[in-house]
């Protein structure tokens, strides 16, 4: 779940973002237009938590995760264009890994009652 509640952003004497209220739940889509400058990708940035508004708040459920591609992308010439678009998942890669990897040694241990099994 993601709540923003009265979300005010200013830059110098500009308001960006002006009392802005939403409410999205697990399931939800949404897209967002609007022209060059409106505010689209520092929304963005603001529900990625990477800015903090000037006023309002924005909510998560506990284990809410953004996946964000940078507009202005610095990226690796070696790297095709999926996996670059990809890199925004990394979080995501990097638990299944992880899952995979505790998956695989649970089915091959048998000592259940020790404190590194109980750990893994």
């Amino acid at each position: 779940m993601l709540h923003l509640n009265k979300v005010t952003l200013r830059f110098a004497d500009r308001v960006l973002l002006n009392d802005v209220s939403l409410m999205m739940h697990k399931r939800d889509r949404a897209g967002l237009v609007g022209k060059n400058g409106a505010g689209k990708s520092t929304l963005f940035k603001i529900i990625s938590k990477q800015i903090s508004p000037d006023e309002g708040s924005v909510q998560t459920s506990k284990h809410y995760t953004v996946g964000y591609l940078k507009q202005d992308l610095i990226f690796d010439a070696n790297k095709s264009v999926i996996d670059e678009a990809k890199t925004a998942f990394s979080e995501i890669n990097d638990t299944e890994s992880r899952l995979a990897e505790v998956n695989e040694e649970l089915q091959v241990r048998t000592d259940y009652e020790t404190d590194d099994y109980s750990e893994l």
